[in-house]
């Protein structure tokens, strides 16, 4: 992987990651100015995220939002119904993790309940949990030893075979999961909202930054994901 200093911006090229069908959110820091913010908006659907966090240039200079680690959080005003009845979400972020160890959640629409999802950093593991309603499915990859950059894409299916891994992907390449339990739910995605930077309702909270952050509401192909990922990159100066 190579940091650029320089980055080619969306507009420019004229990529639309809404070309991709199913997107059901997108987060992109350079639409709000530097300093602190309490509220960005999803470039569709209309969401708007409120709480607290830093925009400021934490990764290779791109702008970014940035989140402290004890009290940052962005959470939906309202419940994304593009993934209710889903059965599978496709999370894909120019993302930077930048304090080891510990439980942190990246991305969750709530904990224990059927139909939620939660990616998350656990000590030694970069996670993906699904509830649905036979069981709880855990997937876990080995967790990089130094703070680094990347483009990081999570699938979370449900329509999944006992015993099968979901998929977890970095820069472009598939990372194969350490170990997993996987119940071979059968339940839908429920209608909530989501929250960035902590577990909705404010726990467990993450010391990272994001360029980009799409959140798709099935389960994309490998063709699609790549294209995805490589914008993104492009985007962030994140070159693979």
């Amino acid at each position: 992987m190579i940091i650029s200093s320089t980055r080619s911006t969306w507009d420019r090229r004229g990529f639309d990651f809404n070309s991709i069908p199913n997107l059901a959110i997108d987060l992109d820091a350079r639409d709000v100015v530097s300093g602190s913010i309490t509220t960005i908006n999803s470039r569709v659907n209309g969401y708007t995220f409120t709480g607290s966090a830093t925009r400021n240039t934490a990764l290779s200079g791109s702008p970014t939002i940035s989140f402290n680690g004890s009290s940052n959080i962005l959470t939906s005003t309202a419940n994304v119904s593009q993934i209710s009845g889903a059965n599978a979400v496709t999370v894909i972020g120019a993302y930077q993790d930048l304090t080891l160890g510990s439980l942190r959640y990246f991305i969750s629409n709530g904990a224990g309940v059927n139909g939620q999802f939660i990616v998350y950093w656990n000590t030694n593991s970069f996670c993906n949990w699904a509830q649905g309603n036979v069981g709880i499915t855990q997937y876990f990859l080995t967790k990089p030893t130094a703070v680094e950059a990347g483009i990081w894409t999570t699938q979370t299916d449900l329509t999944l075979a006992t015993g099968e891994a979901n998929l977890f992907r970095k820069n472009g390449a598939s990372v194969a999961a350490g170990s997993f339990n996987n119940s071979n739910n059968t339940n839908t995605f429920g209608n909530f909202a989501i929250s960035i930077g902590a577990m909705t309702g404010s726990s467990n909270y993450s010391n990272m930054s994001f360029v980009k952050l799409c959140i798709y509401a099935r389960a994309l192909s490998a063709a699609e994901m790549t294209l995805v990922e490589r914008e993104m990159g492009i985007l962030s100066g994140i070159i693979f």
